[in-house]
């Protein structure tokens, strides 16, 4: 349990460190903050969801987020890293995170991936996407799940400088 709690907490603060990183000093990379509300039919929450991302940097046509919610329906958080691939509005997004299901004995984990289109303007957000995940119960491998995922959202905030 222990174990499951501690991936699902320093895997968003590596990818973020890995992305501050980057080479800073490189003149094609369009630094961008841009925060997004998201809410999800199926995908991470497995149901109902609501999630808020925030865009780490971008390079020509690259882009990466992280993303992190909660369910509507039950007791599970989520976060995931996605890279995104595309020009103007339209990308492929693939990605993946943990989630984690408090029950009532147990935390249960699941292991997201993301596979997807991703529709993104100044004022909306669409994304649908598949998202198989891998189920593990009681801290051992349960089952592999092929899912989908639809999200609508809208930004919040951009900041963007060079």
């Amino acid at each position: 349990m222990i174990y499951c709690i501690l991936v699902f907490l320093l895997t968003p603060f590596f990818f973020t460190a890995m992305c501050q990183n980057y080479n800073n000093s490189d003149s094609s990379v369009k630094h961008r903050t841009q925060i997004n509300a998201l809410g999800e039919i199926g995908g991470n929450g497995l149901f109902l969801s609501l999630g808020f991302e925030q865009a780490n940097y971008e390079y020509k046509a690259l882009k990466s987020t992280f993303r992190a919610g909660f369910t509507l329906t039950d007791y599970l958080v989520f976060s995931e890293y996605n890279f995104d691939f595309g020009i103007k509005n339209n990308y492929f997004e693939l990605g993946a995170g943990p989630s984690l299901h408090f029950d009532e004995n147990n935390i249960n984990l699941y292991i997201f991936g993301r596979l997807g289109y991703r529709y993104n303007s100044d004022t909306f957000i669409f994304r649908a996407a598949f998202t198989p995940f891998l189920a593990f119960e009681n801290g051992v491998y349960a089952y592999t799940f092929p899912f989908l995922g639809v999200s609508v959202g809208i930004p919040i905030r951009t900041k963007r400088r060079n």
